[in-house]
């Protein structure tokens, strides 16, 4: 049995489960914003936090203390959810994904930008990294809405999750559709500041990391 789960966890510097499991996720997030779908991109959100920080060389032990905790508070936060069902305790359970979207961000870059050979493997990184930035924003924009006391899009009082994603990624990739936009300045403050992150994220490092993979097949 623990032969075989060791086969199923990548090694080191790989990160091709890790981007397929938050693709996962993103679709859970598209589906809606009921609880079932919540509590299974939760508990996928610890799950790509652990194969994060394993496939970037964390030790057991801080991985076992990350799960333990991370998977603690958000126990805490679908109890709080269910028995009292109110903005506040939503809005908690958005900063909660806030929290693993960041810390899973900052595990993938802090691997990925030390490698000194660029492979299949160092883009699946990336974009893995690329993924955490929109649902990271998405889950900023649920706790603005659930904790404020103001409408964060002016076309909508009460924002879905599904809707909050798409204006996320509409903002990361600088789309700019129109059909949704920001309602006050803190909530256009953080759109506009998702929008840098996503334009310098595909200019330098994307881009940096497939020319050096390009490159580096040319050679071969």
């Amino acid at each position: 049995m623990g032969r075989a789960l060791k086969h199923l966890v990548p090694g080191v510097d790989r990160f091709g489960l890790v981007l397929g499991l938050l693709v996962v996720s993103y679709l859970l997030l598209a589906l809606g914003g009921s609880s079932a779908p919540r509590i299974l991109e939760g508990s996928s959100a610890v799950v790509v936090l652990w194969l994060a920080l394993h496939a970037s060389a964390v030790g057991p032990r801080g991985r076992l203390w990350a799960s333990a905790m991370l998977l603690a508070a958000f126990l805490a936060v679908v109890v709080i959810t269910q028995s009292l069902a109110d903005t506040t305790a939503r809005g908690l359970g958005e900063l909660w994904f806030v929290v693993v979207f960041l810390l899973t961000l900052i595990a993938v870059l802090r691997r990925v930008l030390i490698h000194q050979e660029v492979t299949l493997e160092t883009i699946n990184g990336a974009l893995s990294a690329y993924l955490l930035l929109g649902l990271m924003f998405g889950s900023m924009y649920g706790a603005m809405a659930d904790l404020g006391d103001q409408q964060v899009f002016v076309q909508v009082a009460e924002p879905s999750v599904a809707l909050r994603q798409y204006f996320s990624f509409a903002t990361l990739t600088t789309l700019g559709y129109g059909d949704v936009t920001a309602a006050t300045d803190i909530s256009r403050a953080v759109a506009t500041l998702e929008a840098i992150c996503g334009q310098i994220f595909l200019v330098t490092l994307i881009a940096r990391l497939v020319a050096s993979f390009a490159g580096h097949r040319s050679t071969r």
